[in-house]
């Protein structure tokens, strides 16, 4: 249906998405190929700081990460809501595109300032195991990775699940102090993303821009 389409502005906004895919997946490449020996002197600068300053600026990084995170997440819930994402497509939405892009960027910025301040903070000393949302491992920075490339084809392609994936990384972080919520926050959003998959798969879903990308969501949120 017509009201259902793209406008031109919103269109032009999901191309740039299309073509900005290559050079963002190297530089994506380029942040899991970079070992943590390349950051060790961050880790050295933060020994060197005042153990009371190290912890003040520790407890704030994680502060004002925690409480961006939640208000992306919010942000989110309230300008890409819908009653049913198989009749409506969010991201059509002029509001909801340009939430979902700044999530996207401060989500990006956010695994750019980890390799650099969670070692010099010593971040993980203020967090429970299993420090979800600041790990920055090699394991970690893959699925990383791969969670910054399906982000980027979800936006392309204007999948609504990409939203959800964003739900979930936002959510994480902003609840890593109390990973039990976080971890049943992420069950439910993995949960209607398996339901939201098998009706596309069904071609229940009249909405649905392709079969591949729900797939692709679903398969990573398992790992985030």
């Amino acid at each position: 249906m017509a009201s259902n389409l793209p406008t031109t502005g919103v269109a032009r906004v999901l191309f740039f998405y299309n073509a900005a895919f290559p050079p963002m997946a190297f530089v994506t490449l380029i942040y899991v190929g970079l070992a943590d020996a390349v950051f060790a002197i961050n880790h050295h600068i933060g020994k060197r700081m005042h153990p009371r300053l190290r912890n003040v600026t520790r407890l704030g990084y994680v502060t004002l990460n925690a409480a961006m995170s939640a208000i992306l997440g919010f942000a989110l819930w309230t300008n890409c809501g819908t009653d049913d994402a198989c009749a409506d497509q969010p991201l059509y939405r002029r509001t909801c595109l340009l939430t979902a892009s700044i999530a996207l960027f401060v989500i990006g910025a956010m695994r750019v300032a980890d390799r650099i301040f969670v070692p010099m903070l010593s971040v993980y000393e203020l967090l429970p195991p299993p420090h979800a949302g600041y790990e920055t491992w090699l394991r970690a920075r893959v699925l990383h990775g791969i969670a910054l490339c399906v982000l980027l084809m979800c936006m392309a392609e204007a999948e609504v699940l990409g939203l959800v994936l964003m739900l979930a990384i936002t959510g994480r972080r902003a609840l890593a102090q109390a990973p039990s919520v976080g971890t049943l926050y992420i069950a439910m959003l993995r949960l209607y993303a398996l339901l939201h998959t098998s009706w596309v798969l069904n071609d229940d879903c009249a909405e649905a821009t392709t079969k591949r990308m729900p797939v692709a969501v679903l398969a990573t949120l398992l790992v985030v």
